[in-house]
């Protein structure tokens, strides 16, 4: 399967787009998750030949973790059907049950749901 290519969907936390960047380098599968102006890379990207899986926890830092609507972890997985990536995708808020340590930013609430993201740049 071939899952190359910048795939976009609607952000969980924000009405925005993001993407993940699939690309082979030395035979193995990479990702980048985009975000407005951020470019975090996936360490946790798993391809298992019928399809994939990915874990990211969204605000790490070297330091620790930089608290906004979007921290949390995401999880996806995803398989190639009749040529249209499918799977699940899951956004899990660092702190959606803590609002009074955020101040003034509003917690994410936990999304789960189909993933179906298109690619925009093969």
């Amino acid at each position: 399967m071939d899952y190359t290519g910048t795939w976009q969907w609607p952000c969980a936390s924000g009405e925005r787009s993001v993407s993940l960047l699939i690309e082979k380098k030395n035979g193995y599968l990479t990702a980048i998750y985009l975000d407005q102006d951020k470019t975090l890379p996936v360490h946790d990207f798993y391809d298992f030949g019928g399809g994939f899986y990915f874990t990211l926890l969204i605000g790490r830092t070297e330091h620790g973790i930089r608290i906004t609507e979007d921290t949390g972890w995401l999880v996806g997985e995803g398989i190639i059907d009749k040529g249209q990536l499918i799977g699940k995708i899951e956004f899990y808020p660092q702190y959606e049950d803590l609002p009074n340590m955020l101040g003034e930013i509003k917690p994410s609430k936990k999304v789960i749901q189909d993933w179906t993201p298109s690619l925009i740049k093969p």
